[in-house]
């Protein structure tokens, strides 16, 4: 109708619709309603205005005094997987230089990417390797001692003694026992629970290794008894299954939230609004016998799922992608459109709020363990005193007290800065209520992505790791993995 037409360009509605119909035409989805909404929420989110700090608006770069580079000591992260992102995150135009040299102590941040390293970095007696110590101004990316603090049954058994403290907030936390100390208690609640299942997770496991999944007592004994090491030595955390998972087109996922601890005395912590949304890559079920075996339904690992001949690689950034692994920002897009398309409203501002909630309360429960160790680890890395000479000469005992109180003054004084970037993974139900999964002291910050050889441009060589388990393949980087690790390490290292 031509009368319509004024009001349609007005409000460039006549693009929009054009838009939508080319993209319908050309996708096919098999829920068209669905496709729309999501085309429309992007479009919403598209049109509507994003503050930007004034830094990005001049195009201006972050730098120290003198506009000169702040400088990042990597030497002790030079074969590591992280280097790859380091040298992106400190690219030219950045605020960052790396410094590769390990005598360098100029640097006002160092990088490391093991405990050891960081003992290195502090002088601990218990370092492998003698380098110079960094100074007590400067800053290091690891608190010591965290990584043990945030391992499967050490973090449980953190939570549940807060738990008893402050019940009313541990709504995010499944019913959980630790084996094999409670392997009585667990069969006795699966005797009487024949409709929920449970989930073992190896202790010090990672990358989905050693998951398995359990609905009856005897299964469970038949699982455990087929463990090397059950009984001695063997440890895991056990959990109740989250029966009603939140589903996407059909599939499972998580979330890997980032947080960066700069502080643990005050606590203080930053949650990123970025992060990463992992997908099986096998429609779910509900756990049955004949499915509790198939890894690609019930676990998100990504380690896992690439495997997957089903895992899809494409672009993540798109509302209407079903790629593998997406940002954050993009799954919130999804899921707005989700609840709309259902007749729910979405409030992505209290999605984040009970995101801030989790985080804070396992924070609170890691905190005075992660204190205890910091200053223990301070103290002995403090440089030893000088001697002085003796002096025949007998001085009054007011002076000496003065000099012993100096020499206190200056043991005390050393205590390094510390910041740590955690990747804490969430499970989200159909009630939009976020579930702890487990925290990662030292998140994965890879961004190479395995790709099939026959998916490969022609002359690509190939990767001869067991990366696909012996799959002819080839690395490439990862876009989504580029910018969400970016954006964290980035962020991080502004705040030290």
């Amino acid at each position: 109708d031509e009368a319509w037409a004024p009001y349609f360009r007005e409000n460039q509605l006549d693009t929009l619709l054009t838009e939508m119909v080319a993209g319908l035409s050309s996708s096919e989805p098999p829920d068209p309603i669905q496709w729309m909404i999501r085309h429309l929420v992007q479009h919403r989110m598209a049109a509507g205005t994003v503050a930007t700090p004034a830094s990005e608006q001049t195009g201006e770069v972050k730098k120290g005094k003198k506009g000169k580079k702040i400088g990042v000591n990597i030497s002790a992260c030079l074969r590591r997987g992280c280097r790859a992102l380091l040298d992106i995150v400190c690219e030219e135009g950045s605020s960052w230089e790396l410094i590769e040299d390990p005598s360098n102590t100029q640097a006002p941040i160092f990088f490391v990417w093991s405990g050891q390293g960081l003992l290195q970095r502090l002088n601990h007696p218990a370092g492998s390797e003698k380098v110079p110590r960094m100074p007590s101004s400067a800053w290091v990316n690891r608190f010591p001692g965290i990584g043990c603090i945030c391992d499967k049954v050490n973090m449980a058994l953190a939570l549940r003694l807060l738990q008893k403290m402050w019940p009313e907030k541990f709504r995010f936390w499944p019913k959980s026992w630790l084996l094999p100390a409670e392997v009585d208690e667990l069969s006795t609640w699966l005797d009487k629970h024949k409709s929920d299942t449970v989930i073992v997770k190896p202790e010090g496991g990672s990358q989905g290794d050693g998951i398995f999944l359990v609905q009856t007592a005897s299964d469970l004994r038949l699982k455990l008894s087929a463990k090397p090491h059950f009984g001695a030595g063997f440890g895991a955390l056990a959990q109740r299954y989250l029966p009603e998972p939140l589903l996407l087109d059909g599939l499972k996922f998580d979330l890997r939230l980032y947080v960066v601890v700069t502080s643990v005395d005050p606590l203080v912590a930053y949650l990123s609004r970025e992060g990463l949304a992992r997908f099986c890559t096998a429609k779910y079920e509900a756990p049955s016998t004949a499915n509790a075996n198939d890894a690609y339904m019930h676990l998100t690992n990504y380690s896992v799922n690439k495997k997957s001949a089903a895992f899809k690689d494409e672009d993540p950034f798109t509302v209407h992608t079903q790629a593998s692994k997406r940002p954050l920002s993009t799954l919130l897009l999804q899921m707005a459109a989700q609840e709309e398309a259902a007749g729910r409203a979405f409030d992505e501002d209290k999605v984040f709020r009970s995101f801030e909630e989790v985080c804070a309360v396992l924070l609170q429960a890691m905190a005075p363990v992660i204190k205890v160790t910091y200053d223990r680890v301070a103290k002995e890395s403090r440089p030893k005193p000088k001697p002085k000479a003796k002096s025949p000469k007998k001085r009054p005992r007011g002076d000496i007290e003065e000099e012993e109180e100096e020499e206190d003054e200056d043991e005390e004084m050393y205590a390094p800065n510390c910041f740590q970037i955690l990747g804490v993974d969430v499970l989200l139900d159909s009630s939009l209520q976020p579930w702890l999964l487990e925290v990662n002291a030292r998140p994965s910050m890879d961004i190479s992505n395995p790709l099939r050889l026959s998916d490969a441009p022609p002359g690509t060589r190939r990767c001869v790791c067991r990366d696909m388990d012996g799959e002819e393949h080839c690395h490439v980087h990862s876009e989504v993995d580029v910018r969400v690790k970016r954006m964290v390490v980035d962020g991080a290292l502004r705040m030290a």
